[in-house]
């Protein structure tokens, strides 16, 4: 955008402004700088884009598992993520069970992230719903913890 003065007081060495962000469509990197006299100063600031991902699904390598046995889960977006990565949200509705990180990242340019689940011994067989959710975007697998 055009250039922007800012004003500080006589004596002081430094001076706080605000920077407004507006939404963008793929990340950008702005540079911050100022100037009085002949110094001048200069930072950058990395304004990444707010992408709308959707989560495809939550599977497993195994459907169907004994307790205390691993599998491996994948999540899977709609698209390749951005360079910074894209984090998504876990929870298990049987967390002692099926233990899951609170967030994995799908890296940059992959449209999948994997994770291992060291599944629980149980006394019983379970269903346990994995869900993932990024944003307003939620998905979720079943995964049948058997009794050995």
């Amino acid at each position: 955008g055009p250039a922007k003065y800012l004003e500080r007081n006589a004596g002081h060495t430094t001076a706080t402004f605000t920077v407004t962000t507006a939404p963008r469509t793929s990340d950008v990197v702005a540079t911050i700088r100022a100037t009085t006299g002949t110094l001048s100063a200069q930072t950058t600031l990395n304004v990444l884009a707010e992408y709308p991902f959707d989560i495809l699904g939550v599977q497993f390598d195994q459907p169907s598992v004994m307790g205390g046995m691993n599998v491996t889960c994948t999540v899977t977006i709609d698209a390749p993520a951005p360079p910074s990565g894209l984090v998504i949200q876990l929870e298990s509705s049987n967390s002692r069970v099926v233990p899951v990180p609170a967030t994995i990242t799908v890296l940059n340019g992959k449209v999948v992230a994997t994770f291992t689940i060291n599944t629980a011994k149980v006394s019983r067989d379970l269903s346990v719903r994995v869900t993932a959710r990024y944003k307003d975007s939620v998905a979720s697998g079943v995964l049948q913890v058997r009794r050995r």
